[in-house]
């Protein structure tokens, strides 16, 4: 390889001066020494074998789906705690146990997390995680021997509440009016049902605290916001799990989310739990979903004026028929989700798998509902009775 290059053409060593740009000098045999013959052919050497290596055939990734659930994606990161790359370790007893505030306690089994709290009856226990009943009980028994007296479920996936059932039948369960409807029709882990639902704001009084239970899911979803207000503290569920693009559920308009979470940044709290993960989530946790989210809004304007023009936005509104975005739609999703990498690739966990996601919600936000159509299949068209 170094006999080749060393004899070319001049011409082929003045186009190689040109375009690195080596000083004159080094290119006179005559003139340079035995170190910059040596720094010269090493150079030319390392130049040849990059030229050998931009030939040949690039290797093909496999792509994971786009729409990949975030309790499938978080197993295989969990013991990476945050950004930085730390490597969580559960201690030997096998859970992590962390006041958040005065008889409010932290629980994680190293990858799915929530929330207890002791009151002057019993503990109040959110989310009775799956496989972690045990775990649990043993947790609580550090801090209390009251036994648990109410179970609130701020969600319905068997993952977060599926060991209700082995915290004993005189548990009082409380959740939310869709999640009560949802288990009463399927019910794979086999969980007590509800004996307490509500639709939007619920207060659950002791003696020593106030939980608040709050309806944030949409119409099709009962997810519930828990909130300790007195000691600023709560669970928030699947919305900002720290340093992950947030899961999104279908169904729930994509504005909604970030009305909730510009709510819970409007309030005084020190940390919640985001119900993944092996630590409690904090205001900057919070903020930086809070800017995904507007990022992802930002990218999906531009998409739009790179699509249809710099006309396409007046304000706040598009200015685009609904029949040329419904032609565009996969254009649209993929240029806002190119335009959102260039910011966000790399930075947040499950990026590739749950940031299409996002893009397209910002889409479909836009696009108004198609006509309905006649029993035929056809448009309707002319006067409906």
């Amino acid at each position: 390889m170094p006999a080749i290059l060393c004899k070319r053409s001049p011409r082929i060593w003045r186009k190689s001066r040109a375009v690195y740009q080596i000083p004159a000098k080094m290119y006179n045999p005559r003139r340079m020494g035995p170190a910059s013959r040596t720094f010269v052919l090493l150079f030319l050497v390392f130049v040849g074998f990059g030229w050998g290596c931009a030939t040949k055939p690039a290797v093909q990734k496999s792509v994971p789906e786009e729409n990949h659930p975030l309790h499938a994606l978080i197993e295989p990161v969990s013991a990476f705690s945050d950004k930085e790359g730390v490597l969580s370790t559960l201690p030997e007893k096998g859970y992590l146990l962390k006041p958040l505030a005065k008889d409010v306690y932290f629980f994680s089994n190293g990858t799915d997390c929530t929330l207890f709290a002791v009151t002057a009856d019993g503990v109040v226990l959110v989310d009775p995680l799956f496989g972690s009943a045990e775990l649990i009980k043993k947790a609580m028994r550090e801090v209390t021997e009251l036994p648990v007296t109410v179970i609130v479920y701020s969600n319905d996936s068997p993952r977060h509440i599926g060991d209700a059932s082995r915290f004993g039948d005189k548990v009082t369960v409380i959740a939310q009016e869709v999640i009560a409807l949802r288990l009463k029709q399927n019910n794979p882990a086999k969980v007590p049902l509800p004996h307490m639902s509500f639709t939007t704001d619920y207060r659950l009084a002791t003696e020593f605290m106030t939980l608040e239970l709050h309806h944030i899911g949409g119409e099709g979803n009962g997810d519930t916001l828990v909130l300790v207000p007195d000691l600023k503290v709560g669970l928030l569920p699947d919305r900002a799990i720290p340093n992950w693009v947030p899961h999104l559920e279908k169904g729930e308009p994509i504005e909604r989310r970030v009305l909730v979470l510009e709510r819970l940044n409007q309030m005084d709290f020190l940390a919640y739990v985001p119900g993944h993960g092996d630590r409690p989530g904090s205001h900057d946790d919070l903020k930086r979903t809070l800017k995904f989210y507007e990022d992802g809004y930002r990218a999906f304007r531009f998409a739009a004026m790179r699509v249809f023009g710099e006309d396409a936005w007046l304000g706040t509104s598009i200015r685009v028929e609904p029949e040329r975005l419904r032609e565009k739609e996969d254009l649209l999703a993929r240029e806002c989700y190119r335009l959102l990498a260039m910011h966000w690739g790399g930075r947040l966990k499950g990026f590739r798998e749950l940031g299409p996601a996002h893009c397209r919600a910002w889409v479909a936000k836009h696009i108004p509902p198609a006509p309905p159509a006649d029993t035929a299949g056809g448009p309707k068209t002319g006067p409906q009775p």
